[in-house]
């Protein structure tokens, strides 16, 4: 496996023309994109957290030049969000192989701006970019290689690094552009309003996920306990509405008495990302671990306490962009349950509090 890294890394390095030492380009000035030029953001490694923050670049772009043809590339499972979000001229879905460059080229012809929002450079991007040949491409966190015209990232992999939302100012400078915070979310986290995902009005409704990718950033159920515990003392009369993996439900309930009370009430099981969107949106906070849920409230401008994992990744790069975001970091990196209880405790009451306000 060792052996297979150091290769396609090696093979990486030929085909994007890696200088022989480590360096990040600086955008050189600003530009204008021409009139109705092909800007074409490339996600796709199926982050709906990523892609939440990215709105905030369409929505700025969207509206300051409604008159660029905006394409979104991402994993297919994402193309119905973006389908959605106002400002998006064609979302395609990223395959392997040509495809999806030839997809590209009939829906919108010569791509002006090519954005890409990878962590690390894929060959996939490589053989995108080089067949797309776009005029402009723009590292968003990939810098050391040729194959971009400008890098965003100013650091090296090993030291602090900006926060997304400033790399996104940036790119919006580097195009002429003001950036604004505001995500195209809130004008249509309703669309996904169905009977089932509709809560009762004049109750507040506090939305408590229980669960992210893996069982490091899942709540157990001492955790969950201590948090309704928290939330009943500090709102009393709110409703939580518990978002529940499908398999684990039945046994949820048992255990934390859901149903023998109308203050505590089950999400719908499978729910679309409009339909999970649109009941975040009608909470009055948000309780998760660090997972597209945070990301949806801060969007949305929702108070919420998000409850991580590692402490390195909180306010560094991909933690909610919101002040109404409490961060909660653990003891000891590894398990979102290892919380400091005494901040948990304080960010959760800043957060409710700022619900009921």
């Amino acid at each position: 496996m060792k052996l297979k890294t150091a290769l396609r890394g090696l093979l990486l390095d030929w085909l994007a023309d890696r200088d022989d030492r480590y360096y990040w380009r600086q955008p050189n000035g600003p530009f204008t994109p021409a009139q109705g030029a092909a800007v074409l953001i490339w996600q796709p490694d199926g982050k709906l957290g990523d892609s939440v923050l990215h709105t905030t670049l369409v929505s700025s772009l969207f509206s300051q030049r409604p008159d660029l043809r905006i394409v979104v590339v991402c994993a297919p499972s994402l193309q119905g969000f973006w389908e959605r979000i106002p400002g998006v001229h064609a979302v395609i879905g990223a395959t392997t192989g040509g495809t999806t460059a030839r997809a590209v080229l009939a829906a919108v012809g010569q791509v002006d701006v090519f954005v890409s929002t990878e962590a690390f450079l894929s060959l996939d991007t490589v053989r995108f970019m080089r067949s797309v040949k776009p005029r402009i491409s723009i590292g968003l966190n990939v810098g050391r290689y040729k194959l971009f015209s400008y890098s965003i990232a100013d650091h090296s992999y090993d030291h602090p690094r900006r926060h997304v939302t400033d790399r996104l100012c940036a790119v919006c400078e580097l195009l002429s552009l003001n950036y604004q915070t505001d995500s195209a979310l809130k004008d249509v986290a309703s669309s996904g309003l169905t009977p089932r995902v509709t809560l009762a009005a004049g109750v507040p409704h506090v939305f408590l996920n229980t669960f992210g990718a893996g069982p490091h950033r899942t709540f157990n159920g001492d955790t969950i306990d201590w948090l309704m515990a928290q939330v009943q003392a500090t709102c009393p009369g709110a409703r939580i509405v518990f978002n529940v993996p499908g398999p684990e439900r039945d046994a949820f309930a048992q255990r934390h008495g859901v149903g023998g009370t109308p203050d505590l009430m089950l999400a719908p099981p499978d729910m679309s990302l409009w339909e999970l969107t649109a009941l975040v949106a009608q909470c009055q906070a948000v309780v998760t671990p660090d997972t597209s849920i945070g990301h949806i409230a801060a969007a949305l401008a929702i108070p919420s306490t998000v409850l991580f994992h590692d402490s390195h990744y909180t306010t560094i790069v991909w933690a909610p962009a919101s002040p109404l975001a409490s961060l909660v970091t653990p003891l000891s990196d590894g398990d979102v349950n290892n919380l400091d209880r005494v901040q948990g405790q304080a960010a959760l009451q800043q957060t409710l509090r700022a619900q009921a306000a």
